[in-house]
């Protein structure tokens, strides 16, 4: 005891003495300046939060409309019963008990309420149900509940809905409109719909429930309940009231970035700002900080907490002060912090800490030792994975970390607890260990390596039967070959090459056939010539790839090959097509044919593509140049080729046929060499070369190629599926079912990539046509090449490098569409709720009993564990029917064949895997059961046949005989091969299909017997199938000569009941398995859930056990083949734990039913994951499996909790510790471990040799604590808990560095700065004085929809409708009264004031050609998307809608319509012009349209002039957005016509409205509301001073109640003439005041009226609110407009970039439609002259005009990039411009597409970080070979850093450009340069002073950028002259005093004499800058 008491004394005595020195510390640095500082950020929603109750009500919603009723139920009960456990408890237990079997999603409600996931959904509701009339609203007031009976009253009185449904005179007709959130309690409930507005948990809710509950279940009324919270006053407290009380919705799931910004240009307002809204928090956390834990020691001495802070921060300023690493220190950085994370205790917290704090722990990081184990386990990784690469797997699905936010992800879980819990009920084979494992089997695309872009995963195999698998021998005509042809001599031949470090999308030059295109194409065909352009483009630039043609005449196609030797003249196109680029091969080469098919689409022997265009197409961007054609012809386009061909081969040296000498001597091929070479001489010309296609004996030659080309891409399924598309396209319709449509196919071809099938019809790109996608799948498959390589599957040995590929992809000998899909009709089987297996446990509501299916095995199989279950449904009276059961039966036979011996085709099973180093070889097993599983060509697959009623049958009960004896003979258990054998041949004998030779059977006169067979089947089709009916003789005989019982067929075919009741059990899995049997076809495989109808479309090769064996390959390649592994294990292991041998007797069928039901519904999940995740992280996938992680890994397992077993959820991760992935990533992973027990498994992944700092910014992701948020029930300290801690809080950080404020907030969220005291943009901490820390606030301004818009009839090249414009307005207000219904102009009349501002404003965009892709901005609702007025609206119809996961899974085809299609809109909705969509989630909305042309309007273009009466139905909207009131009764035709008569122009109308307000005639928002209902037709209703556009609640409701004030300057004079329109972007307080003086300089010098459009996005509050007032005292308008980056385009990570890309890239979709031209200004920028001179200005055809820089400033001329280099050999003499200022022709910049080329050439450049430096005047630069740039004249923008003093006195605009010499800061320039810059700097402080203090400028009197006012240049001159001449740097032209009086015109002009006198012998000007 003394021991111990010793050293506890001394250990409180070290720590006082530390504390001392703690207390003297922090004395000595009290005064410090220099201390660490802190911020505060926060996000907040602009409406108000709703009760927790709610959102938890609509969480369980999403499991189903039964657990919502059951929810609501037992919540009310409780409620009402005391229960004495807190509010947040109760509703996760309520929520498990209403979700039954899917309890375990109850567990992820805590999280998904903290971060209020639903919010978005109560909140439509909640606007849906304001949108009421204002009696209706008065009606409602004070209201806890209140219910809506149809469409016409209101009431919160129960026995007002009991009298409503018990009327008589209830109109349905009028009934009340639902919507997507709204909660139906009876669906089958038919009568009046009453609506009830309540909160689930109130007690009102409770009484209206129970009263119309009983009404719905008497069928009496539909009742529908609307969440709906009426308030804590009207609703009372209790849990319905608990999260509801704070003033505003404090969100998460975003960053917040601090980046450190380069002051290299001090641009810093240098306006002292009031410290006003910092926080004053210390910040202390858990955290450990030099080595001491300070909130622990301030619990311990509390009052040393003064002091203990001090000296905290005192360490912290030190830390964040750390030194500079010097570069050489940096390089092994990433490494360093990977090895304290992979070593702490605490690895996730220690990497938010590491990855957010980066700047300041750079210099701790670079003193790390790095431990040789560790890095050796990370140099072994990165052989495996790039290193520095991020990637995240979620039980096996691959998702991108760049997009990965807590709503994608809590959503996957639950997708995945949902999927657990289906794949447990229908797996139970399993057990919960199998199932976990089930759900981490990676998807196909990742394991078996395909690309997802083509929706396949099983390749052809186009090699011949041959022993070496030729091309040739297959049929292929080849063009070139890399392991042959002498011009690919010096590239290496070694595969190993391929792994060496290329440049960026540079391909490996490796000389072997790694990669083989094939066209398989009828080579007369439209776009066939595009496809062989492309493949000799691609040739002549020398890319490694083998090209060749598998060309058909589809005039042969099903012809006898006898009947094909006709003479060449009598040939089709095609078939003479062929025939000449035979010969052209056997002459000239393989090359001289691909030219040959080129130049027969062109007619020109010779189709250059520079290299530009080439990389293009490899980078997406579209060849442009290569047209698709219509179908060829011999005369104008072969035969003249064939001319060109032999000219251009004459002479040619040592010229090389096709290789013929590995061919068989029969083959027509070498027979056509051979006979050639007997000829005297080579033919030299085209006459000579036609007659030798005429030639007798050659044309027998040429005719048999011909066939057996067509032959084999007949055997191939190629020929005859292309040839379907020769008149048609196939598309899905809104109804989900096949049609067939007249149009325009680019097709048809096809190409394969290594027997990866790609067709033109299909719908596999997004954006671009045939280029883009080759070079995607080139890409794609290089990828996987390497793969293959490193992993020695491919090898230097290897003699056919194709055929080891499609070994090891399994390939298929043939293109079966029933199993790739292509033409979409295939679905997912339904696989819940089925009982599999007698010994299997039933579901708890089981929709079908499956457990009797008798299934066929392959003999001595029958024990075995399948990996594939097939059901084969067919009905026997059609012949596509029959084939199905044929097709499956001859499968089974043929796979006993391949295992007796008996069957020579190598090839019967494309799903056996025969490779020595199968993945299944290590099972050690010894049961021979178990051995044979081994063997997949075996005993992969049991099959069930299913006979089918016929479809045409009236009634399904009487099915005909035929039927009837198929589900005899397929019910038979016993011979199981004798059976099947029947089958077949009763199937191929019943129409004569087949001969008695083919018979499977075998009968003494077997020729006699068959044709008493085919007759007997004939008299049994359609015959009623009845009891007592005789089964005929010959059909008995027939059995038994097959082997069957006939005692046993008899007996089947006799027992009536029986027959029936299972063809009713086959009808009903038929049913299961197809969501619609319409149009279906006659049969269908169903294959582990792969469903594949056989139709005439998809069946144009007859389908037979190929195409069963095609779908056998596809299930093996998806699922089957791992969970077969995880079946064999679960056997071994029950094998081992059972007693008794006989108790696993039926345990390999319930394993093999597990299999099949856990794949197919695995299958299905794969959707839910975006294709871009799953194609950029397909190749990694693979590799987590493979990776060490002894030293260099962080596992984190999952926590139980209460004892429950939860989601089984595993989260794999690549991370690199200093990558801005991770900063994101790691506290998002530690938050699942946290809050949801997800098992973490990280693999960290260090970039190597870095040179510079890898992150530049301190970071923050905001996450919610479901502890904290959800830890109270009473409301209030509820919400100041979760206000309190849903912020970014940083701390410690730099005071001595600027800082910039980035936020990164989900893809669909537009956010905006709301409360800021500090300049985000420059945010210098040491300005934040002895208070520690600041704060700001954003909004979430929208959600955004996005969406990908088509042209249904469009072409492939014009399938988007760019320029379609489209616009968003809210739903219609719903007129309710409480007792009649009140007079409609009364109301229309007192809701317009009233409502004026409330959604009064539409949003509007327009399509881009770029995918098509549109956004709209919305908050949460129910809205109008509808086509625009317009052209829009009278060129196009809206044909379907359809919701997207994400916009990476927009599709070009209109799919199925979204259900909410089927919305009710209200009176006066046109579902042809106006869709609804419903804004119900944090994820926004992503759309795909489909729009189709109207009658008469095709080749119409929607940019082009309009010349009809457009202008009344914009009108017409005008009123519909501001009076809403549903009817338009004056829309009619004549009263537009008597409307437009008597009211005077448009212009004229709108303009007299503008300045009636503006003067002060009229009143306010009252005024303008009346000025527009005195023309009701006016074109647009524009706010005067840009209120209602301005769309700032803030400022608005200030001007509501000042706007006349602003009128007593009704005697300054009205600017008059065009408007002047203004473009501007500023972010930050300094570039904010360079924009006012930029407006008040622009307004002093034109008469004109002048409208300014400001991109909002990075404007300060304080601006926003104070730019009305500006507005309004200075006469101008303004529109703020805004963009969200498309998640398509590149993005970009700094934020000066982001904004320089705002100013070029959207400019087509940002501003209205009727805006025709626009001039760019920078904010630094003054303008001298009048604007209007730009605005009439002729730009000669351009889209745009810039100023080209100067040249006469010399001392300049070292930094002119353009003039050498690079810029000098791009512009090729052009001139490079300045992007200070530039005009845009809006209608010529759409028109030329502009924009779309732009973003095209953006997206290419921007990916290389070292092009386009100075984004926003690079990229036009570059891009003016494609889009012309028209030069203005040097006076209109002058700069002193390029342009001399001499040019400055013509100078229209000066722009304050940075130095690069001086490096001169703007403020200090700008005073120097400019001479009036100061009296305009001066005027904009006094005013914003004057705002500042009284918040508004009524009593302020403008001094310039007023008509009547001086000019601020000229008066600032004769200030600083005092009246005397200025000298020449302040000289001022003449041109810029068009707005003085006449004495200044005359001083001026004396001044010009003056000026040019002076300087007339100092150097004339250069023509250049006159």
């Amino acid at each position: 005891m003394a021991v111990r008491f010793g050293v506890s004394a001394i250990r409180r005595a070290a720590i006082a003495a530390v504390l001392c020195v703690i207390v003297r510390h922090a004395t000595a640095n009290s005064a410090s300046t220099l201390e660490p500082k802190g911020a505060d950020i926060r996000l907040t929603a602009p409406w108000p939060p709703s009760p927790t109750l709610l959102e938890a009500a609509e969480l369980v919603a999403e499991e189903g409309n039964e657990a919502f009723w059951r929810f609501a139920d037992l919540f009310s009960q409780k409620e009402n019963a005391g229960a004495k456990t807190s509010c947040h408890e109760r509703m996760v237990r309520l929520a498990k008990e209403a979700l039954g079997a899917r309890a375990p999603i109850a567990e992820l409600m805590p999280a998904a309420l903290a971060l209020r996931q639903a919010a978005p959904k109560l909140e439509a509701a909640r606007q849906v149900a304001s949108r009421v009339s204002d009696e209706a609203a008065k009606t409602i007031g004070g209201a806890c509940c209140y219910v809506e009976l149809g469409r016409t009253h209101i009431t919160t009185k129960i026995s007002d809905v009991q009298a409503f449904a018990s009327s008589s005179t209830s109109d349905v007709s009028v009934d009340a409109v639902t919507f997507p959130f709204d909660h139906v309690h009876n669906a089958s409930a038919t009568g009046p719909t009453a609506v009830l507005h309540a909160a689930v948990g109130t007690t009102c809710f409770a009484e209206f429930h129970a009263a119309l509950s009983v009404l719905s279940s008497e069928g009496r009324l539909r009742y529908v309940l609307r969440s709906w919270y009426g308030g804590e006053d009207a609703c009372g407290g209790g849990c319905a009231a608990v999260g509801a009380a704070a003033s505003s919705l404090a969100l998460s799931g975003y960053g917040v970035a601090l980046d450190l910004k380069s002051m290299e240009y001090k641009a810093i307002d240098d306006t002292k700002v009031n410290a006003d809204g910092s926080a004053d928090e210390d910040g202390d956390s858990d955290a450990e900080l030099g080595g001491f834990l300070f909130a622990r020691l301030k619990q311990r001495r509390p009052e040393l907490a003064g002091k203990l802070s001090e000296f905290r921060r005192s360490i912290a300023s030190k830390h964040a002060r750390s030194d500079d690493v010097k570069v050489w220190e940096m390089g092994d950085l990433a490494l360093a912090a990977s090895q304290i994370v992979a070593s702490s205790s605490e690895p996730l917290r220690l990497l938010t800490d590491v990855s957010g704090n980066f700047p300041s722990l750079m210099g701790t990081l670079s003193k790390i030792k790095i431990n040789k184990a560790f890095q050796k386990e990370v140099d072994s990784n990165q052989k495996l994975v790039e290193p520095g690469i991020n990637r995240m797997l979620l039980n096996g699905l691959v998702t991108d970390l760049v997009e990965a936010d807590p709503f994608k992800v809590l959503t996957m879980l639950r997708d995945e607890v949902r999927l657990f819990g289906d794949v447990a009920a229908s797996a139970r084979a399993f057990g919960a260990d199998g199932v976990s494992r089930a759900l981490r089997v990676a998807p196909p695309s990742a394991s078996s390596g395909e690309d997802e872009a083509l929706g396949e995963i099983t390749r052809i195999d186009l090699t011949g039967s041959d022993a070496a698998g030729s091309l040739e021998e297959g049929g292929v005509l080849v063009f070139n070959d890399l392991e042959r042809d002498s011009k690919y001599k010096r590239w290496s031949s070694s595969l190993r090459s391929m792994l060496m470090q290329q440049h960026p999308g540079r391909p490996s030059l490796v000389a072997r056939n790694l990669i083989t295109t094939v066209a398989a194409v009828n080579p007369a065909s439209a776009g066939a010539g595009d496809l062989f352009e492309l493949f000799s483009a691609y040739q002549r630039s020398q890319m490694p790839i083998r090209f060749a043609a598998l060309l058909y005449d589809p005039s042969v196609v099903g012809v006898a090959q006898s009947d094909t030797k006709s003479s060449f003249a009598k040939a089709s196109d095609a078939g003479k097509a062929m025939r000449a680029t035979f010969l052209v091969a056997t002459l000239y080469g393989g090359d001289a044919a691909l030219d040959y098919l080129s130049a027969a689409a062109t007619n020109r022997d010779e189709k250059q593509m520079d290299m530009n265009a080439m990389m293009m197409m490899m980078q997406g961007g579209g060849m442009g140049t290569v047209r698709g054609t219509g179908p060829m012809n011999w005369k104008d386009h072969f035969a003249p080729a064939l001319k060109k061909t032999v000219l251009s081969n004459k002479g040619r040296k040592k010229a090389k046929g096709v290789r013929v000498d590995h061919l068989r001597s029969t083959h027509p091929l070498r027979v056509l060499s051979e006979k050639l070479a007997e000829l005297p001489s080579r033919p030299k010309s085209d006459k000579e070369v036609l007659a030798v296609l005429e030639d007798d004996v050659l044309e027998d030659v040429l005719s048999a190629l011909t066939m057996e080309c067509t032959k084999a891409a007949m055997a191939r399924g190629i020929a005859a599926t292309s040839a379907a598309f020769e008149d048609k396209v196939s598309i899905a319709s809104a109804d989900d079912e096949y049609e067939e449509v007249p149009g325009e196919a680019q097709g048809p071809w096809a190409f394969l990539v290594n027997g990866q099938y790609v067709h033109s019809a299909l719908p596999i790109t997004q954006q671009y046509p045939a280029e883009s996608l080759f070079g995607h799948v080139f890409q794609s498959e290089s990828h996987r090449l390497r793969r293959l390589v490193h992993d020695g599957i491919l090898k230097d040995k290897d003699k056919n490098l194709l055929k080891t590929i499609s070994k090891h992809f399994h390939a298929s000998p043939k293109f079966s569409t029933t199993a790739m899909d292509t033409h979409k009709l295939n679905r997912r089987m339904r696989y819940t709720g089925i009982r599999w297996d007698a010994g299997d446990a039933a579901p708890e509501t089981p929709d079908l009993d499956a457990s009797d299916v008798h299934y066929y095995h392959p003999r001595g199989t029958e024990d075995d564990v399948k990996a594939i279950t097939q059901w084969c449904f067919g009905e026997p009276s059609e012949a596509l029917g029959r084939s199905v059961l044929m097709a499956c039966a001859n499968r089974i036979l043929d796979v006993e064949a391949l295992m007796s011996g008996t069957s020579a085709a190598s090839k019967a099973d494309v799903g056996a895997d025969d490779d020595d180093d199968d993945d299944d070889e290590d099972d050690d097993d010894d049961d021979d059961d178990d051995a044979a599983a081994g063997d997949p060509a075996k005993s992969n697959s049991r099959m069930a046949l299913f006979p089918i009623v016929p479809s045409t049958a009236s009634d399904s009960s009487t099915p005909d005989q035929l039927a009837a004896l198929f589900t005899a003979a397929t019910g038979l258990k016993t011979r199981g091969a004798k059976v099947l054998r029947f089958i077949v041949d009763v199937a191929q004998a019943i129409d004569g299909g087949g001969t008695h030779a083919e018979a499977r059977c075998s009968a003494p006169d077997l020729e006699a017997a068959y044709a008493d067979l085919g007759k007997a089947l004939l008299s049994l089709r359609g015959a009623p199938y009845k009891a007592g009916a005789t089964l005929p003789k010959s059909i008995s005989n027939w059995a038994d000569a097959c082997g069957v019982q006939t005692s046993e067929l008899a007996k089947r075919w006799s027992n009536h009941e029986q027959i029936l009741k299972e063809l009713s059990r086959a009808a009903a899995l038929y049913a299961q398995s197809l969501p619609t049997t319409a149009s279906m076809g006659h049969g269908a495989v169903v294959s582990n859930g792969y469903v594949a109808p056989v139709t005439a479309q998809n069946s144009l090769v007859p389908f037979d056990a190929s195409d069963v064996a095609a779908l056998e390959a596809r299930a093996l390649n998806e699922y089957a083949r791992d969970l077969l592994a995880i079946a064999r294990d679960e056997r071994a292991a029950a094998s081992k734990r059972a007693s008794d041998v006989s108790a696993d007797e039926a345990l390999p069928a319930r394993l093999s039913s597990a299999v099949a039901a856990a794949s197919g519904l695995l299958a299905t999940r794969v959707d839910t994951s975006s294709k871009r995740a799953r194609s950029v992280s397909a190749a990694i996938a693979g590799a987590f499996a493979k990776l060490k992680g002894k030293y260099s890994s962080v596992t984190l397992s999952r926590n139980a909790t209460d004892g429950e077993v939860g989601p089984s959820v595993l989260v794999e991760a690549i991370i690199d510790p200093l990558s801005a992935a991770a900063r994101r990533a790691a506290p998002l992973f530690l938050w699942l471990h946290k809050e949801l027990g997800v098992s973490i498994k990280i693999y960290l992944n260090p970039s190597r040799e870095l040179s510079e700092p890898p992150l530049k910014s301190y970071y923050r992701y905001v996450l919610p604590s479901s502890a904290e948020v959800l830890g109270s029930d009473d409301s209030s300290e509820s919400a100041s808990v979760e206000t309190r801690q849903l912020s970014a809080k940083f701390t410690g950080l730099p005071p001595d560095k600027t800082l910039t404020l980035h936020m990164e907030a989900p893809e669909n969220w537009l956010v905006e700065s709301h409360v800021a005291s500090y300049d985000l943009d420059n945010l210098r901490l040491e300005d934040l004085g002895e208070k520690g820390h600041m704060s700001a606030e954003f909004q979430l301004e929208a959600l955004m929809i996005q969406g990908s818009c088509t042209d249904m009839g469009g072409s492939h090249r014009d399938r988007h409708p760019r320029g379609l414009q489209m616009d968003l307005l809210p739903i219609r207000r719903r007129r309710l009264a409480a007792t009649a219904k009140t007079d409609q102009a009364a109301a229309a009349a007192a809701a317009a004031v009233v409502n004026a501002s409330f959604s009064a404003t539409k949003e509007d965009t327009l399509v881009m050609s770029n995918l098509g892709y549109f956004q709209l901005k919305a908050s949460p609702g129910v809205f109008r998307m509808r086509l625009a007025p317009g052209r829009s609206r009278q060129i196009y119809n809206i044909a379907g809608l359809k919701r997207l996961q994400s916009m990476d899974d927009a599709a070009e085809e209109a799919g199925p319509s979204d259900a909410e299609a089927s919305l009710l809109l209200g009176d006066g909705a046109d579902s042809g012009i106006e869709v609804p969509v419903a804004v119900t989630s944090f994820s926004g909305v992503n759309l795909q349209l489909t729009v189709a042309r109207r009658p008469g309007m095709d080749g119409e273009d929607v940019l082009a002039e309009d010349k009809s009466e457009v202008a009344e139905l914009e009108a017409d909207d005008a009123i519909d957005a501001y009076y809403d009131d549903g009817d338009r009764s004056d829309s009619t035709p004549d009263a537009t016509k008597k409307s437009k008569e008597s009211s005077g122009s448009i212009w004229s109308r709108v303009t007299d409205a503008v300045l009636a307000t503006a003067g002060g005639s009229s009143s306010g928002l009252a005024a303008a509301a009346a000025a527009a209902a005195a023309s009701p037709h006016s074109a647009s209703f524009s706010m005067p001073l840009a209120m209602a556009k301005s769309r700032h609640a803030d400022a608005l409701a200030r001007l509501d109640q000042s706007v006349d004030a602003y009128a007593h300057g009704a005697s300054i004079p009205y600017r008059t003439g065009k408007m002047v329109h203004v473009f501007s972007i500023a972010s930050g307080h300094l570039y904010e005041r360079f924009l006012k003086i930029m407006v008040m300089s622009v307004l002093s010098n034109t008469r004109r009226p002048v409208k300014f459009w400001f991109i909002r996005n990075y404007l300060s509050p304080g601006f926003k609110h104070y730019l009305p007032h500006m507005a309004a005292l200075l006469k101008f308008e303004y529109e703020f407009v805004t963009y969200s980056w498309p998640k398509w385009l590149h993005a970009q990570t700094e934020k000066q970039r982001l904004i320089w890309a705002y100013k070029i890239l959207f400019m087509d979709v940002i501003f209205p439609l009727n805006l025709d031209r626009v001039i760019f200004i920078d904010a630094d920028q003054i303008v001298r002259a009048d604007l209007g001179e730009l605005m009439d200005m002729d730009l000669k055809g351009a889209p745009y005009a810039y100023t080209p820089f100067c040249s006469n400033n010399k001392e300049m001329d070292g930094y002119r990039f353009w003039s050498q280099g690079f810029w000098k050999d791009h512009l090729q003499g052009r001139p490079y411009h300045i992007s200070a200022l530039y005009v845009v022709d809006l209608k010529r910049f759409r028109q030329t597409a502009a924009g779309d080329r732009l973003r095209v050439t953006y997206d290419n450049l921007s990916k290389d970080p070292n092009s386009l430096a100075n984004l926003d005047q690079d990229l036009p630069n570059y891009a003016q070979h494609q889009v012309r740039i028209h030069s203005l004249p040097n006076e209109w923008l002058w700069c002193e850093s390029w342009c001399g003093n001499t040019t400055k006195l013509r100078a229209k605009t000066i722009d304050l450009c940075n130095n690069p010499m001086t490096k001169e800061p703007k403020l200090v320039g700008a005073r120097r340069i400019v001479v009036e810059w100061s009296s305009l700097d001066d005027e904009q402080r006094r005013l914003t002073d004057a705002w500042d203090k009284t918040g508004n400028l009524l009593d302020v009197k403008p001094r310039y950028g007023v008509l009547g006012a001086e000019t601020p240049q000229k008066l600032a001159s004769e200030k600083a002259a005092g009246g005397a001449d200025e000298d020449e740097d302040g000289g001022v032209s003449s041109s810029s005093t068009t707005t003085t009086t006449k004495t200044t015109t005359k001083t001026s002009e004396k001044k010009k004499k003056k000026k040019k006198k002076s300087s007339g012998g100092g150097g004339g000007s250069t023509k250049e800058e006159l």
